[in-house]
């Protein structure tokens, strides 16, 4: 319910969108309360103090332990793919040496296809997942291309120790950009932001509910409690956006490879002008 909706939304309308929530979640309380104590008056005077606090405690535990348990899960994903985008410039960089190995052309033209399958792997900042359609095609492209090249650069030498070597390097190179490219498909669950919503929803609405026949004071406190919690959710989902969010995965590693690798071919082209000059 709630987990396809929060990816289409931005985060500053789904964190308006939670508070608006909060505060009707609360004001619904405070009308329950105030429906009671009209129908059944002096009612609301039976609870005592105690009984409250014991009740705000277990909604207020409970929703912070749904909390913990939702925060922690979009660490951990984010957390995998960053070591995911590491280990994907670690994989290209290995195959790129690897290929230098191979005799003109082919080494020429598997370096070529690496290195414009590494400026691909750099996903722009802002791409929501929904509009990621071009560039996962892109990759596929790429992919086969750096497959049939591998193959002719290959079957002439496929009992060399060479050839293995290299053919390794290149499934772990395209193993780990699908490794990757899953990862960022891999959000919280929507049953468990459904479940942390209807947590806090709930809390709001009784807290508005224990607080409907007191100070004015409380009421406003009460506010800041719900701006803090609807912080905390949208930190959340922000977590769980590895580009269109806030929180965005770093691509150092991948942006210091190409950078690496232009100027590597660059020395290389020089070298072959100098040589031809000879």
């Amino acid at each position: 319910m709630f987990g396809p909706m929060a990816n289409s939304i931005p985060l500053w309308g789904l964190g308006l969108l939670t508070f608006l929530s909060c505060v009707l979640a609360s004001a619904l309380g405070m009308l329950i309360n105030r429906w009671q104590r009209s129908r059944h008056p002096g009612s609301g005077d039976k609870i005592q103090s105690t009984a409250e606090g014991s009740i705000v405690a277990a909604i207020f535990g409970l929703l912070a332990f749904v909390l913990g348990l939702t925060f922690s899960i979009a660490v951990d994903r984010y957390d995998t793919r960053r070591i995911l985008v590491v280990e994907e410039a670690n994989a290209i960089g290995t195959a790129y040496l690897r290929a230098s190995l191979f005799d003109d052309p082919a080494r020429s033209r598997l370096q070529s296809a690496i290195y414009d399958y590494t400026k691909n792997r750099i996903v722009p900042d802002g791409t929501r997942f929904e509009t990621m359609g071009p560039w996962l095609e892109r990759n596929r492209t790429l992919r086969q291309r750096l497959w049939d090249e591998t193959r002719a650069a290959v079957y002439p030498e496929r009992r060399n120790v060479l050839a293995g070597s290299f053919v390794e390097a290149m499934n772990n190179m395209l193993d780990t950009g699908t490794m990757r490219e899953m990862s960022g498909r891999a959000f919280v669950p929507g049953r468990i932001l459904d479940s942390l919503l209807l947590c806090l929803l709930a809390a709001c609405g009784l807290l508005g509910y224990l607080l409907g026949n007191r100070s004015s004071r409380l009421r406003w406190a009460s506010l800041l409690l719900y701006a803090l919690f609807t912080v905390a959710f949208v930190l959340v989902l922000d977590l769980d956006r590895p580009r269109s969010g806030t929180i965005k995965i770093p691509q150092t590693a991948l942006e210091e490879l190409v950078g690496d690798l232009e100027w590597q071919r660059a020395h290389a082209h020089r070298e072959l002008t100098v040589a031809q000059a000879k």
